[in-house]
């Protein structure tokens, strides 16, 4: 029986800091390493609020806000955590009722201040453009959108 209470005490404080992580769960993850976006809490705060393209690139934000990604700007890697509020403010100054696609395009490929590529760091090293990245999780929020709306 000792042999089975070590396990279970160590699968049991496992949860426990899984859930102390910004980024760490017991979840699937994609083909990126990240979370799928229908079991992500951005994506379930998103259904909660009006849908519009400012609430689409909103939803962006949140969703990589926890996940295991840096965010390389100006040939400098910043955590997720320290440039979410910085996003969320340039977002929220420069939006102007674009769609979400064309936002993307004009404003998240280079940065502002040194006209560098930005790019999001993976768990395995590599780098994929932010631009390349938030389209893609457009695409996949819609996909998510209509398979949510099939279980209603």
């Amino acid at each position: 029986m000792g042999k089975y209470w070590k396990r279970g005490q160590v699968l049991v404080l496992a949860v426990l800091l899984g859930g102390a992580f910004p980024g760490s769960s017991w979840a699937s993850v994609n083909a990126d390493g990240l979370r799928p976006v229908e079991q992500s809490q951005a994506f379930q705060d998103f259904l909660k609020k009006p849908k519009n393209n400012l609430s689409k690139l909103i939803f962006a934000l949140d969703y990589f806000r926890t996940e295991p990604v840096l965010v390389r700007f100006d040939e400098v890697d910043y955590p997720v955590q320290f440039a979410y509020p910085i996003g969320l403010v340039y977002l929220l100054t420069y939006y102007k009722n674009e769609a979400p696609e064309a936002w993307i395009k004009k404003n998240c490929y280079r940065t502002p201040t040194a006209n560098k590529i930005m790019y999001f760091k993976y768990p395995d090293g590599s780098y994929r453009t932010v631009r390349e990245t938030a389209l893609k999780l457009l695409q996949e929020l819609e996909k998510a959108q209509k398979n949510n709306s099939k279980k209603v």
